[in-house]
């Protein structure tokens, strides 16, 4: 039985450039839902502690984006 797995992803802005990195931040958000769906939940103790709680937070000069993995 497969799981189904949601990610909600909060971007949160302190300024308007946000734009400029897209791309950066589109590449990154890409690679983390990757490396959340290669790897079972249980694997994820071993890592980072972010990783523990599913959820990877990147800061950029303009923002911050959260990456989080939801079980459904």
């Amino acid at each position: 039985m497969t799981k189904k797995v949601q990610f909600l992803i909060t971007i949160t802005k302190k300024r308007s450039n946000l734009n400029l990195e897209k791309e950066k931040i589109q590449k990154q958000i890409d690679a983390t839902m990757e490396l959340f769906a290669s790897r079972p939940a249980k694997c994820f103790h071993r890592k980072k502690k972010e990783l523990l709680r599913n959820k990877i937070t990147f800061n950029f000069s303009s923002g911050k984006i959260t990456v989080a993995k939801k079980l459904t």
